[in-house]
Protein backbone atom coordinates (compact mmCIF):
# COMPACT_ATOMS: atom_id res chain seq x y z
CA UNK A 1 0.00 0.00 0.00
CA UNK A 2 2.72 2.51 0.90
CA UNK A 3 5.25 3.38 -1.73
CA UNK A 4 8.89 4.34 -1.59
CA UNK A 5 11.56 5.56 -3.97
CA UNK A 6 12.39 8.84 -5.61
CA UNK A 7 9.36 8.95 -7.93
CA UNK A 8 7.07 8.71 -4.88
CA UNK A 9 9.09 11.37 -3.04
CA UNK A 10 8.92 13.62 -6.11
CA UNK A 11 5.13 13.23 -6.18
CA UNK A 12 5.03 14.16 -2.48
CA UNK A 13 7.13 17.25 -3.17
CA UNK A 14 4.85 18.31 -6.01
CA UNK A 15 1.76 17.87 -3.83
CA UNK A 16 3.36 19.81 -0.96
CA UNK A 17 4.69 22.62 -3.17
CA UNK A 18 1.34 23.12 -4.91
CA UNK A 19 -0.18 23.41 -1.44
CA UNK A 20 2.40 26.05 -0.51
CA UNK A 21 1.49 28.03 -3.62
CA UNK A 22 -2.21 27.78 -2.81
CA UNK A 23 -1.71 28.88 0.79
CA UNK A 24 0.80 31.68 0.28
CA UNK A 25 -0.36 33.06 -3.08
CA UNK A 26 -3.98 32.12 -3.76
CA UNK A 27 -5.66 31.91 -0.34
CA UNK A 28 -7.59 35.16 0.15
CA UNK A 29 -7.31 34.90 3.95
CA UNK A 30 -3.63 33.99 4.20
CA UNK A 31 -1.96 34.58 0.83
CA UNK A 32 0.49 37.43 0.92
CA UNK A 33 3.40 36.35 -1.29
CA UNK A 34 3.88 37.43 -4.87
CA UNK A 35 3.61 34.47 -7.29
CA UNK A 36 6.52 32.03 -7.01
CA UNK A 37 7.41 28.98 -9.10
CA UNK A 38 10.19 27.60 -6.93
CA UNK A 39 11.47 27.67 -3.37
CA UNK A 40 13.82 30.55 -4.16
CA UNK A 41 10.76 32.69 -4.85
CA UNK A 42 9.12 31.53 -1.62
CA UNK A 43 12.35 32.26 0.28
CA UNK A 44 12.28 35.84 -1.05
CA UNK A 45 8.81 36.27 0.49
CA UNK A 46 9.58 34.58 3.85
CA UNK A 47 13.37 34.34 4.26
CA UNK A 48 13.16 33.10 7.86
CA UNK A 49 10.80 30.16 7.14
CA UNK A 50 12.70 26.84 7.08
CA UNK A 51 10.32 25.48 4.40
CA UNK A 52 12.14 27.74 1.94
CA UNK A 53 15.38 25.84 2.52
CA UNK A 54 14.20 22.37 1.51
CA UNK A 55 16.96 20.67 -0.46
CA UNK A 56 15.15 17.44 -1.21
CA UNK A 57 12.33 15.02 -0.55
CA UNK A 58 13.56 11.40 -0.55
CA UNK A 59 12.32 8.00 0.54
CA UNK A 60 14.03 4.69 1.19
CA UNK A 61 11.31 3.04 3.31
CA UNK A 62 7.67 2.48 2.33
CA UNK A 63 5.55 5.38 3.57
CA UNK A 64 8.50 7.31 5.07
CA UNK A 65 9.32 10.66 3.52
CA UNK A 66 12.59 12.41 4.40
CA UNK A 67 12.72 16.19 3.93
CA UNK A 68 16.28 17.53 3.94
CA UNK A 69 16.88 21.21 4.70
CA UNK A 70 20.00 23.21 4.02
CA UNK A 71 21.55 24.79 7.10
CA UNK A 72 21.12 28.57 6.93
CA UNK A 73 21.32 31.34 9.50
CA UNK A 74 18.25 33.01 8.01
CA UNK A 75 16.00 30.30 9.45
CA UNK A 76 18.09 28.69 12.17
CA UNK A 77 17.42 30.48 15.45
CA UNK A 78 14.66 32.60 13.88
CA UNK A 79 10.99 32.92 14.74
CA UNK A 80 10.24 29.43 13.34
CA UNK A 81 13.18 27.78 15.16
CA UNK A 82 12.86 28.43 18.89
CA UNK A 83 13.31 26.65 22.20
CA UNK A 84 9.57 25.88 22.13
CA UNK A 85 9.55 24.25 18.68
CA UNK A 86 12.50 23.60 16.41
CA UNK A 87 12.44 24.46 12.74
CA UNK A 88 12.63 20.74 12.04
CA UNK A 89 9.52 20.05 14.14
CA UNK A 90 7.85 22.95 12.37
CA UNK A 91 8.63 21.52 8.90
CA UNK A 92 7.80 17.88 9.69
CA UNK A 93 4.65 19.01 11.50
CA UNK A 94 3.52 21.02 8.49
CA UNK A 95 4.54 18.78 5.59
CA UNK A 96 2.80 15.75 7.16
CA UNK A 97 -0.61 17.39 7.67
CA UNK A 98 -0.39 19.10 4.26
CA UNK A 99 0.07 15.70 2.62
CA UNK A 100 -2.79 14.30 4.74
CA UNK A 101 -5.01 17.15 3.58
CA UNK A 102 -4.20 16.25 -0.02
CA UNK A 103 -4.91 12.55 0.60
CA UNK A 104 -1.26 11.64 -0.09
CA UNK A 105 -0.51 8.22 1.46
CA UNK A 106 2.37 8.20 3.94
CA UNK A 107 3.23 6.97 7.45
CA UNK A 108 5.78 9.49 8.63
CA UNK A 109 7.75 12.55 7.60
CA UNK A 110 11.24 13.18 8.93
CA UNK A 111 12.79 16.63 8.53
CA UNK A 112 16.57 16.81 8.88
CA UNK A 113 19.38 19.28 8.36
CA UNK A 114 21.88 18.36 5.67
CA UNK A 115 25.27 17.35 7.03
CA UNK A 116 24.07 16.93 10.64
CA UNK A 117 22.33 14.31 12.74
CA UNK A 118 19.53 16.72 13.74
CA UNK A 119 16.05 15.56 12.79
CA UNK A 120 12.40 15.54 13.80
CA UNK A 121 9.69 13.08 12.75
CA UNK A 122 5.95 13.54 12.33
CA UNK A 123 4.09 10.22 12.46
CA UNK A 124 0.62 9.71 11.06
CA UNK A 125 -0.01 7.00 13.64
CA UNK A 126 2.33 7.78 16.56
CA UNK A 127 3.30 4.88 18.78
CA UNK A 128 1.90 4.95 22.30
CA UNK A 129 5.11 3.73 23.90
CA UNK A 130 6.89 6.26 26.02
CA UNK A 131 3.79 8.36 26.69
Amino acid sequence: MFKTGQAWADDAYESWFEGMQTTYIDDSDVGFCPPFDDLKGYRECLPNDPHGYVESFTSTEPGHLVVTLSPDSRWQGGEYDTDGISGLEFVAGNVGPRLQQDGFPFLKVTAKISGTDKSSTYELFPSKSGR
